[in-house]
This record gives structure tokens, sequence and C-alpha cells, in this order.
């Protein structure tokens, strides 16, 4: 199985690759298949670092890819805690998530604070982090449920996009609801 070799044009060759793997590693029938896991490894260890999709990798594994990325993850931390300025929160969130998963969230182990930008608020994004990441048992998902369903267009999807979509649905999952 060889996705790397899709003949897409531009970023959506990446994002589609990228999805389908994730995809096929959430599944329980593919999620140990070696042949995904090794185009999933070249991925999160490629040019562009997707160190996030690490999550969908079985712990074992992405223990493995993250530990020797550690430094590099380490090193583009920025002062506010956040990784990347666009998309700050969501490229962040997906860190963590990986981090927690493989077992390497640590406080300690960074330079900055890993929750200051999602302490005490309520948008989507800190709901997740504080639910899934922190373990915080007091939240209020219903008003971000409602915000989720309230731009679902009436085709089911969200903008009229599959990455889109499929980002909704799996916060759904995460929300669990």
């Amino acid at each position: 199985m060889r996705f790397s070799s899709l003949s897409m044009k531009g970023t959506t060759h990446l994002r589609c690759s990228v999805g389908t793997i994730a995809a096929f590693l959430a599944h329980p029938k593919y999620r140990s298949n070696k042949d995904l896991i090794n185009e999933a490894k070249k991925l999160i260890l490629g040019p562009h670092a997707r160190w996030a999709y690490a999550f969908y990798l079985p712990k074992e594994e992405a223990l493995e890819v993250l530990s020797s990325s550690l430094p590099e993850i380490i090193k583009r931390q920025q002062s506010t805690g956040m990784w990347k300025r666009k998309n700050a929160n969501v490229y962040t969130y997906g860190i963590l998530r990986a981090l927690k998963h493989a077992g390497l969230l640590k406080q300690k182990t960074f330079r900055h604070d890993l929750y200051q930008n999602f302490r005490k608020k309520t948008n989507l994004i800190s709901t997740l982090v504080r639910k899934n990441i922190l373990n915080e048992t007091d939240i209020d998902t219903e008003n971000i449920t409602t915000e989720l369903f309230s731009i679902q267009q009436e085709n089911g999807s969200w903008f009229n996009s599959l990455s889109a979509t499929c980002f909704q649905l799996q916060t759904l999952l995460e929300l669990s609801l």
C-alpha cells in the first residue's frame, strides 16, 4: 500500500495522503498494517514534520517516532507555548494529543507552559485540550456542539469540504458525542 504515489496536484496531495493514512490507522482492521505504519512514519518525519499524526500510530510506534523528533519539537515551541502562528491552536492541540498518546507529554520537558493559551477559554480547541489533554471533567460541551451543528451545511458537510467535515466529525467524537 503506497499513498505517497497518489497523483494529485498541490497541497491536496499531501492532505489526502495524510488523511487517508490517518483514517486507515484509526480502523481496527488496518491499524497494525506494517506498510501503512511505515508510510505514516515517512509522512510524520518528512520535510513537513507532521508530528500530530503520530496520534494515529500504535502507541509504541508513536513513542519511537516522537522520541526521535522531541528535540526538534521542543526547539520549535514558541514563547506562547504554541507551535506555528497560523492555526496555532489547532496545530498545538494535535501535537499535544500525539505527545500524550506516546507518553511524552511532560511539562518539565518543554521550555514554555504548554497550556497557557487554553486555560479558562471556552472555544472549541481549548475545550478539547481541557477535556482530552488536561482531563478536566467540569466542561460544558453543549455550546460547542450547538455551534458545530449550526454551521453544518444542508448536504451534511461542513464548509462543503471533505477535510473540514472529517475534522468536525473527529471533533464530535472527541467530545464523546
